[in-house]
Parts: structure tokens; sequence; C-alpha cells
């Protein structure tokens, strides 16, 4: 594995930690998203993972949600749905109840 994608797995680990706990200075994922400048579908994909992860749905659901300028909101992804629902899948089973 080359050094930089060794230091990119890092990087996206770390980011997925910090995301996904509820705790210290980084605890709001648009506040990470604002201190290490991550880019929208960058962000958007560690904080759906580890939000996913933690069933912390709410927060999932606030990641969909835009307002424009008259305060609408509405529903949208940065990236394809399919692979919102890959990444759904993988780090939570949301098909079935616990």
């Amino acid at each position: 594995m080359s050094h930089q994608v060794e230091t990119e797995l890092n990087i996206y680990n770390i980011l997925a930690n910090i995301v996904s706990r509820n705790h210290g200075t980084y605890s709001s994922p648009a506040n990470i998203r604002r201190t290490f400048k991550l880019a929208e579908k960058q962000y958007f994909l560690t904080a759906l993972g580890a939000r996913a992860k933690l069933k912390a749905w709410t927060d999932v659901d606030s990641l969909f949600t835009t307002r424009n300028w008259l305060g609408f909101t509405k529903k949208k992804s940065p990236v394809a749905f399919q692979r919102v629902l890959d990444i759904l899948h993988k780090n939570n089973d949301v098909w079935t109840t616990s």
C-alpha cells in the first residue's frame, strides 16, 4: 500500500472516529467540516457512515436537508443514492429493528 493511500485511510479513520463521538470540541460534524476544510462529498460520506453506525437517524436525516433563501427545506444528496444505500447497509443493518 502506498504512503499516500495509508495517510488517506488514517485521516478517514480519525475523522470517522471524531464524527461518531458526541463530546469534545469537534462533536458537531459541521464544525469538523469547517475546521478541516473538507469537501462536501468527503464530509457527507464520513458523517453518514459514522452517524449510521451509531443509529443517529435524526442526524442522518439532517445531512440530507437543505434550506433555500426563503427558508423552505428539501432533501438532496451530494452523492448518488445507490452509494448512500451502500454506506447505510455497510454501517448498519437498517432493514431490521433491534
